[in-house]
């Protein structure tokens, strides 16, 4: 007997980019000394995050020969703003999750490189099952049943499959996919989760066939 449970989680993509300056007053152009609190995100689509860079540099402003003011912007740039957009203020930025996939962000003092940030995005997890009627599948003792979360290949191996009673049905599991075996009639729950998100049903075992 097989059962497909399918549970949509994200593709990825990538795109264009954006770029949003925010003005210092160090005149001089030298390099600061900081560094980008994170160098790694991991989101869901409507999220929001701070990037910093830490042991900021105090404001200074100086003048050129001929008066002008010479300033230097920290510059942070979004590889793909339509994944990842972002609102910066001198030495942070706010970078919220538009749209499910990949993107960098970027921070720069004049010409330099201070660091670089990877973000990953993902949908929100809402899970719904296609073959189990109101969350609940009923099979006789004896039964094998594969289940299937249906989720980016990339992150399939991250899928992690529990029984709340292994007396009842244990789960051995192959990434994404996941074989259930009735084992003695009783009522138990199989879950699946990636990262702090989960997805479950109740499986219940009869009488043998």
């Amino acid at each position: 007997m097989k059962l497909k449970f399918l549970l949509p989680i994200a593709a990825f993509v990538a795109a264009a980019a954006l770029t949003v300056s925010a003005c210092t007053g160090d005149g001089g152009g030298k390099k600061p000394s900081l560094v980008l609190d994170q160098t790694e995100l991991a989101l869901t689509v409507g999220q929001t995050a701070t990037l910093h860079l830490t042991e900021p540099a105090p404001a200074v402003s100086s003048l050129s020969a001929e008066g002008s003011d010479l300033m230097t912007e920290y510059v942070w740039t979004s590889s793909a703003p339509e994944i990842a957009s972002i609102e910066a203020t001198g030495t942070e930025a706010a970078v919220t999750a538009v749209a499910a996939g990949n993107a960098t962000i970027t921070v720069k003092y004049g010409e330099t490189i201070l660091g670089t940030c990877a973000v990953t995005i993902s949908e929100p997890f809402e899970p719904f099952l296609y073959s189990v009627p109101e969350g609940k599948l009923v099979v006789r003792k004896g039964a094998v049943v594969s289940v299937r979360a249906d989720v980016a290949d990339d992150v399939a191996e991250q899928c992690v499959w529990e029984t709340s009673d292994a007396s009842v049905a244990t789960v051995e599991e192959q990434g994404k996919i996941a074989m259930v075996t009735a084992v003695s009639r009783g009522e138990c729950t199989i879950t699946v989760r990636l990262g702090d998100q989960s997805a479950s049903f109740t499986f219940i075992v009869g009488i043998t066939g």
